[in-house]
Parts: C-alpha cells; sequence; structure tokens
C-alpha cells in the first residue's frame, strides 16, 4: 500500500474523499455535505453531533453517515475527532458533567470487562447506555479551513 501524501488544502481533502469513495455515492455524498457543513461555520463548533451532521445536511442515511464519520476521523483523513461526554438520566443543562473523553478513554472505562464511570470510579453496568457520542473539529481541519477562507 502506498503512503498517501499529507493533506495541504481544502481541494487536495476533496479529491481523497472523491477518490475514496468514487464507488460509493451516497459515502461520497454524506463526506461532501460534512466538509461543506465544517466550511460554513461547522469547524467553530466544539461539539458536533449527529443530528448536527444529519438534520442539517439533507436527512443523510445512518449507514452513509458512519462510513462517512469513519472517514473523516480516520488516520488518512481526519478532520473530525471522536468524543464522547457521559450523561447520566438525571443530568439537566446546569448539572451535567462537561467532561469530554476521547476513545482511549472509553477503552479504558471497559478494560476488562467491567465498565467503570470515571466521575464515580464504581462499575457501572449502565455506562455505555450514557456515553454520549459527538465530534470536535481537529486542528487540521482548521487549517485546511482557515487557510481556504484566505
Amino acid at each position: 500500500m502506498a503512503l498517501l501524501a499529507p493533506i495541504k488544502n481544502l481541494d487536495d481533502l476533496v479529491a481523497r474523499v472523491e477518490d475514496l469513495w468514487a464507488t460509493d455515492e451516497k459515502a461520497l455524498n454524506a463526506c461532501l455535505r460534512i466538509i461543506d457543513y465544517l466550511r460554513s461555520g461547522g469547524k467553530d463548533s466544539s461539539f458536533i453531533t449527529f443530528y448536527d451532521l444529519r438534520g442539517r445536511n439533507g436527512g443523510l442515511d445512518s449507514d452513509s453517515l458512519k462510513k462517512a464519520t469513519d472517514c473523516l476521523t480516520g488516520s488518512e483523513m481526519p478532520i473530525l475527532a471522536l468524543r464522547f461526554q457521559i450523561i447520566e438520566p438525571e443530568d439537566d443543562e446546569e448539572s451535567a458533567d462537561r467532561t469530554v473523553y476521547t476513545p482511549t478513554d472509553v477503552n479504558e472505562m471497559t478494560h476488562g470487562g467491567h465498565l467503570v464511570n470515571p466521575a464515580t470510579g464504581e462499575d457501572d453496568p449502565d455506562l455505555l447506555k450514557k456515553l454520549f457520542v459527538f465530534f470536535e473539529p481537529t486542528p487540521l481541519a482548521k487549517q485546511l479551513f482557515q487557510s481556504a477562507k484566505r
């Protein structure tokens, strides 16, 4: 497998997406819509939900959205970072813990077959149900979209 050249600008990113998804029009469309979302202001958000990506981008289907987010959080095109928060059933806007967890953190929480809530240090069999997934633009994304404005 040949090494890919680094992504230097937005055109490089779009070309790489188009090459990758040339045979999957829905996944290609989903990636391009996410890129457009980021270009139009989403890059300034630190809390991008699946709803933001699906609802604001023409009702993308779940399979295409998953392919696109997997692609755009991967090592070849890392413009989105996958993040998590723990939302307890009793939480509201003011009481919710705003701690942000990475996939590595979540792996540690679930290591060894025990689900350990990092806030309490106790086993929590419902922990996976409490994890809320979101994304944030990576430094590369911010750089690409900032450069595109010039």
